[in-house]
């Protein structure tokens, strides 16, 4: 069908090859110049198959760049997570770490605060003991007193 329409002896034929699609190189995005209509791209008038190629080109352009941005942006943050994570457990393994203080210093008073209740226990039973001795010998020389006292009666009332 095509051989019937062109013909050979024309210099320039009569059938036209149907045009192929461009590959276009994504590593060098091309800006397409857009006309500036103002505020909204909306117009009445009909965009073309090629303007629309284009449209559609410069925003998977667009897409690409802040994918590629967002990504870089991420690896960023994360890289940044990780030396803030190797920083703290650095401190934490010299116990510099601000946790590691409060905690530290939480537990020292408790300590404290343990050993003087430890020490006052310590005084308390001390003078209760010799409170309690003081008591006993008082108890011992009174209960001698009376023995001595009762034998010599009964000694008496024997004798």
């Amino acid at each position: 069908m095509l051989e019937e329409e062109c013909s050979e002896s024309d210099s320039e034929p009569i059938c036209k090859v149907p045009p192929t699609k461009r590959k276009r190189n994504r590593s060098k995005p091309k800006k397409p110049v857009m006309p500036s209509t103002g505020a909204c791209d909306d117009s009445d008038e009909e965009l073309t198959p090629e303007q629309i190629d284009e449209r559609r080109y410069l925003c998977q352009q667009r897409m690409l760049l802040a994918e590629k941005q967002f990504n870089q942006v991420k690896i960023i943050i994360r890289d940044l997570k990780v030396k803030e994570l190797e920083i703290k457990k650095s401190m934490i393994a010299d116990r510099t770490a601000p946790e590691f203080l409060e905690r530290a210093k939480e537990l020292k008073g408790h300590f404290q605060r343990k050993e003087e209740i430890a020490k006052a226990k310590r005084t308390l039973s001390l003078d209760s003991l010799e409170r309690r001795t003081a008591g006993q010998k008082h108890i011992a020389q009174n209960n001698q007193a009376d023995n001595i006292s009762n034998a010599q009666v009964t000694l008496k009332l024997t004798f």
